[in-house]
């Protein structure tokens, strides 16, 4: 469907009107369930969306973060407004590049979006006021790996035939690789999990975004490696002229990338996880030659000396639109009275044996 450019009025305090132009195409409405609108927001982009039974309706609207935080809720209200057509939604989903706070509420964390002013405001009432959503109760706000880990669990279910809030019995992590590196866990009970598994240490030698020393996610994110080579991993050639032979930066970046995910599946096994699949998003994961085939092989390898089950690499099922997709499944569920359980991600993997033992 081709993009649309929208101009909707809008009063002013002074009584006369503005307009804000939008670019997306509309949702079709023809289907039943609930109005959701999905939204999410990160450092650099903003967009919308409609999701019906899991998946989006029409074409994502994408716009970019504005630098005050006042500006984003206007944004919010016209956007939405815009991909429901002018329909009033029942619930609405929205998926964060930061830390949520316990309660829901508002944002702790958010790399860029906190050095522009987006934390600790009330974002989950703030959206429900912008998007007129008609139960303030169903409004979900979460960590956009976690809505991720989200969208990988629906899938899980509908692959087992499961119901939409079913156990699926089995671990599994949600991992994005580009500019950082971070994850989320859905466990067996169906709880979601986020993880700053880039900010666990993985060796001396390069500073973090966080400016901590030796975070994984200095080592292995694109960020790290623009750093380190001065170039983006994509413009690197991976194999020495005229052979099959890695060059020197391309093996240590695989090497680097195989160490982490040892490392993050060891923090995971430690708090009593068994991931049995890792679904990847992100430019580097993606787009860096074989980065994915390389560490299945790494994996099976392991396990083969080990002589334990491997753990089964793919990609997010939803690529780069996982975070919309979850956020909505996310309002789905809770305005079907099945709110997420999400742990705190201070409380994070460690919360699990606990967990688990009090059930």
């Amino acid at each position: 469907m081709p993009a649309l450019l929208i101009e909707r009025p809008r009063r002013t305090s002074e009584g006369g009107t503005t307009a804000t132009l939008v670019r997306g195409a509309p949702a079709l409405l023809t289907h039943e369930g609930p109005r959701v609108v999905s939204v999410e927001i990160g450092g650099t982009e903003m967009r919308f969306a409609r999701v019906q039974d899991g998946e989006l309706i029409g074409t994502p609207m994408k716009v970019k973060t504005p630098s005050r935080y006042s500006d984003a809720k206007r944004l919010i209200r016209d956007a939405s407004h815009v991909v429901l057509g002018g329909q009033r939604p029942d619930a609405a989903g929205v998926s964060i590049a930061g830390e949520v706070s316990r309660n829901g509420q508002t944002i702790e964390s958010a790399g860029r979006l906190q050095e522009i002013g987006y934390t600790d405001q009330p974002i989950a009432d703030d959206v429900t006021e912008a998007t007129r959503v008609r139960d303030g109760r169903n409004v979900v706000v979460l960590n956009d790996c976690g809505t991720g880990a989200l969208a990988e669990l629906a899938e899980r279910r509908r692959e087992m035939g499961l119901n939409p809030n079913d156990p699926v019995g089995e671990d599994g992590m949600f991992a994005t690789l580009s500019t950082g590196y971070g994850a989320a866990i859905y466990t067996g009970e169906g709880w979601i999990v986020p993880d700053p598994a880039g900010h666990r240490f993985l060796r001396s030698g390069a500073i973090c975004g966080d400016e901590q020393e030796g975070h994984a996610e200095a080592h292995i994110s694109g960020s790290g490696q623009k750093k380190e080579f001065g170039r983006r991993s994509e413009d690197i050639p991976e194999y020495l002229p005229g052979t099959r032979i890695l060059t020197p930066e391309w093996r240590k970046i695989k090497d680097d990338f195989h160490d982490t995910v040892d490392m993050t599946l060891g923090a995971y096994q430690a708090a009593g996880l068994d991931i049995k699949r890792i679904a990847w998003t992100g430019s580097v994961a993606l787009k860096g030659p074989t980065m994915l085939t390389d560490l299945q092989q790494h994996l099976d390898h392991r396990a083969a000396r080990e002589q334990g089950s491997s753990v089964k690499i793919t990609e997010a099922v939803h690529g780069e639109e996982s975070g919309l997709v979850g956020a909505g499944q996310a309002a789905t569920l809770t305005h079907e009275g099945n709110r997420p359980f999400v742990i705190y991600y201070k409380d994070g993997i460690n919360a699990i044996k606990g967990l688990r033992a009090s059930r």
